[in-house]
């Protein structure tokens, strides 16, 4: 029998095993490297594609037409070349082919809006869109795009000590049932290193994640393959910018709203019920993280971590217009990579496939999402609703639902559910069970 000592080592080294154990064993499975078969799930409907919305990384629904707004890139030989967010800076000229695009989900056609006094390029990533407070045809469209820093590709010898994108985001305004939008402004600051998705507050204030503290390198690679605890963390910063000012340094103020979510990415409003919850994700962590808005410093302050089980992208709120006391629908929608390490490892990307999927994350009974969170009234229910092998959608990054009218669907619970993704060929459109 073995001493009390051996009895402390023996129980110790059992504590200690299985808390290294489980976080890395998660690490491995949200990275994909110990997940099966990636077996596709397309809804009730099969899936469709919808032509002319190439490789749109984001994408919102605009309440009040049933719009989709999403932000695209419609040279895919072009995004091989220079996506900063995915560390590809192959050839700092490759910025060509940025859009904005509005899709009709009852047609499932796109229309790319004429962007009015802008002739700048124009590479997407993360979007945004608000109503105007005052005038409720007018709809404010927050565009990231990540172009080359000239400091560094535009002298000679390049400076390789120098960032290699100087981000801008673009600013328009666009007027509902038009198809164009005009240009109001850039927005650059140092603050906005390496960002990746807005939450606008006010047309002129906005907030933004930075996704890495580092643009390149290996100490970029350790930041996604990192964790929590042990990897540098970038932040999310509160934008202020003077409208009136066409200079894009200028009239612009940045504070950071939050420094305490590791690979802080896709960005989001959370439910309508708590209307000062942002949502910020940890991407390659795969953790949604649930915070609230102080409205008098526009801090934010965590709420609530809630783990999936692979990487995750910019993050949308389902509210359910059907919900019922047994099954209310509402909750996140979180679009991601099952088998992310092999993304990460391989680029560039352009002519391989890139699997997929889609969590929904709502309350398991039903109820409201509870504001308080850290296991006070919510019990998390994580359903899979949409995955595909890369074949029929080539990554996901954007993801919205649009409830269908169970009086209208022979009293079915279903929804269309719009997938998109940073290196999709179109956007995907199934329609799913809830």
């Amino acid at each position: 029998m073995p001493s009390t000592t051996a009895n402390i080592a023996i129980a110790a080294t059992t504590l200690l095993s299985a808390l290294l154990y489980s976080p890395v064993s998660q690490r491995l499975l949200t990275l994909g490297l110990t997940r099966g078969e990636i077996k596709n799930i397309h809804g009730v409907d099969g899936l469709r594609t919808i032509p002319g919305t190439n490789m749109c990384e984001d994408l919102h629904l605009e309440e009040s037409t049933q719009q989709l707004f999403a932000a695209c890139q419609h040279d895919k030989d072009e995004r091989a070349k220079w996506f900063p967010p995915t560390g590809n800076f192959f050839d700092h000229t490759a910025t060509g082919g940025g859009a904005i695009v509005r899709i009709d989900p009852v047609s499932m056609t796109a229309k790319t809006l004429t962007l009015k006094g802008f002739n700048l390029p124009m590479v997407t990533h993360g979007i945004d869109i608000l109503n105007d407070p005052k005038d409720e045809t007018l709809l404010w469209i927050f565009v990231v795009s990540h172009l080359p820093n000239p400091d560094r590709w535009d002298v000679k010898p390049r400076r390789t000590d120098l960032p290699p994108e100087r981000a801008h985001i673009e600013i328009f305004k666009h007027r509902l049932g038009t198809d164009e939008a005009q240009h109001v402004r850039s927005v650059q600051h140092p603050g906005i290193a390496m960002p990746n998705d807005i939450v606008a507050i006010s047309p002129s204030a906005f907030y933004v994640t930075n996704d890495h503290v580092h643009h390149e390198g290996l100490i970029r690679g350790w930041e996604d393959a990192g964790t929590q605890s042990i990897s540098p963390i970038p932040n999310t910063v509160l934008v202020e910018a003077d409208l009136k000012t066409k200079e894009p340094a200028s009239g612009v103020k940045v504070n950071t709203a939050l420094n305490a979510v590791h690979n802080n990415n896709g960005l989001g409003r959370g439910s309508p019920h708590h209307p000062e919850e942002i949502v910020v994700l940890d991407a390659t962590g795969g953790i949604l993280t649930r915070t609230t808005r102080d409205l008098a410093t526009n801090k934010l302050t965590i709420i609530e971590r809630i783990q999936i089980d692979s990487t995750l992208d910019n993050p949308y709120y389902y509210h359910d217009p059907y919900a019922t006391s047994t099954n209310n629908a509402s909750g996140y929608l979180l679009p991601g990579l099952p088998v992310a390490h092999k993304m990460m490892a391989d680029l560039p990307y352009n002519d391989r496939a890139i699997p997929s999927l889609v969590w929904h994350v709502r309350s398991k009974d039903s109820k409201p999402v509870d504001v308080k969170g850290k296991g006070k009234g919510n019990v998390w229910e994580k359903n899979l609703i949409f995955q595909d092998d890369g074949k029929g959608l080539r990554s996901a990054s954007g993801a919205v639902l649009i409830g269908i009218d169970p009086k209208k669907n022979g009293g079915k619970k279903q929804g269309w559910l719009f997938v998109t993704g940073f290196g999709s060929f179109a956007m995907g459109v199934v329609k799913v069970d809830l």
